[in-house]
């Protein structure tokens, strides 16, 4: 049997999904979700694919956090880079 739960709707529009459900389907926050209407009114939602570079830059954030970088040691190491080049 499918699961079901009861979700509210802000004021702001927002619902949240539930934590069970989030789990099973690997939902995190920032992901794009497809809303479909059909015609008896029923909601269709299902998690928009990500493009290479969408999964790719998840993938380096990913990757800086677990090291312990930071978005300005990144821009500092940016910034020598283009010194470098300058030179």
């Amino acid at each position: 049997m499918k699961s079901k739960s009861v979700i509210r709707l802000s004021s702001k529009g927002q619902i949240v999904f539930p934590k069970k459900f989030r789990d099973k389907y690997g939902l995190h926050g920032g992901d794009y979700l497809v809303l479909e209407e059909l015609d008896d009114g029923i909601f269709v939602i299902e998690k928009q694919p990500q493009t290479r570079i969408e999964a790719l830059t998840a993938e380096v954030r990913k990757e800086a956090k677990k090291r312990g970088i930071t978005r300005k040691d990144i821009e500092e190491a940016i910034e020598e880079a283009r010194t470098c080049v300058k030179e």
